[in-house]
């Protein structure tokens, strides 16, 4: 399964952009827990829920980038060499 993965640069791209828009949404709800929010346990709440969700993201995010990292050393050594294109 994680042979497939580095293999598909797709679906590593879209696991890239889920783990960014996780992160920005969690700082979303940060933002919205500090400012907007009268200081109570459901601001508490709030800012740990983004936290999570934003580190969830932002680990993704990194781990989807090594992958594509990994997947651009691969294919290093494999260029193909298309004179009509």
């Amino acid at each position: 399964m994680l042979k497939d993965l580095l293999s598909n640069t797709r679906k590593i791209l879209m696991l890239y952009g889920l783990g960014a828009l996780g992160f920005f949404i969690g700082i979303g709800f940060i933002q919205w827990g500090a400012k907007g929010m009268q200081p109570s346990l459901e601001q508490e709440i709030t800012v740990l829920a983004g936290l999570t969700i934003g580190g969830s993201g932002f680990i993704v995010s990194m781990l989807a980038q090594c992958g594509l990292i990994i997947n651009r050393f691969q294919r290093m050594g494999n260029r193909r060499d298309n004179k009509n294109t």
